[in-house]
């Protein structure tokens, strides 16, 4: 399993470097049609391109995506990660190490909810995994009206698997 998720990530890191070459390629190829601009911050890089499209009534539309590549790995390690809450797997067994018996059992009744909510998590654009940990805490919380500090447990501990995945 160990060696299947080396050969996962190594060809995610392989992919993402040849979609961002390709994509930055288009986007200036298309400069006539599309005003683009680079944004750098410390954390990460945005391509950030606007396109102003005619509809059938005459008006434009202006577009604009953001294309981070730390999100988009995020992205996949989350849904991993929910995919492994749903049939098993390692990354599941490390999850519930990091939780007492009340939070084992608090997650154990409610997998198939966070799974489904780290799917609807993982579509947030860019998204982090300190994000992951607050959207799922507020959920355990308020959806699921699970006690504090298994809600907090959990929501750790998921951020903590998701970091794993990612590094």
């Amino acid at each position: 399993m160990k060696q299947k998720l080396s050969k996962l990530i190594s060809a995610t890191v392989a992919a993402t470097l040849i979609a961002t070459g390709i994509g930055s390629t288009l986007a200036t190829s298309k400069a006539s049609a599309a005003t683009q601009g680079t944004v750098s911050q410390p954390s990460s890089t945005f391509t950030m391109s606007t396109n102003f499209e005619q509809l059938k009534n005459g008006h434009s539309v202006d577009r604009v995506e953001q294309q981070g590549v730390k999100g988009w790995i995020a992205k996949q390690a989350i849904q991993l990660l929910a995919s492994a809450i749903r049939n098993g797997g390692k990354e599941v067994s490390k999850l519930v190490g990091y939780l007492d018996k009340g939070a084992a059992k608090a997650f154990n009744k409610n997998s198939g909810k966070i799974a489904n909510e780290l799917d609807k998590i993982a579509k947030i654009p860019d998204v982090t995994a300190n994000m992951v940990k607050d959207k799922l805490y507020t959920f355990l919380t308020k959806q699921l009206k699970m006690k504090g500090g298994d809600a907090m447990q959990i929501a750790d501990a998921v951020k903590a698997v998701v970091n794993w995945l990612i590094f």
